[in-house]
């Protein structure tokens, strides 16, 4: 997994629908983590985005935006796991005992 200080690849689809540009918002493009403005990534924000790049792998980055942005259930499932594995990290991190999903 490579960490780059750039936009990803499809970042104008991405604005179009989202209007992220400027803001500290890092995204996944294959096996990239894309942090264009430099922001702290902690080991639960990295696993986070690492759960993006599994995600990717199955139908590729490209179609993996394409319905991520077009599809609302879609990217709340998406958002979700990702969010699952990034509290399980930041759990494990504190000593906090882990939940049941």
């Amino acid at each position: 997994m490579k960490v780059l200080k750039d936009y990803p690849p499809n970042i104008l689809a991405i604005d179009a629908h989202f209007h992220t540009i400027g803001k500290p918002i890092l995204y996944t493009y294959g096996d990239t983590i894309y942090n264009p403005l430099g922001v702290e990534m902690p080991d639960w924000l990295a696993a986070h985005e690492f759960t993006h790049v599994m995600q990717q792998a199955k139908s590729g980055p490209e179609a993996w935006w394409q319905r991520y942005i077009e599809d609302q259930e879609f990217r709340y499932t998406e958002e979700l796991a990702a969010h699952r594995t990034e509290l399980s990290v930041l759990m494990s991190l504190t000593g906090t005992p882990g939940l049941s999903w």
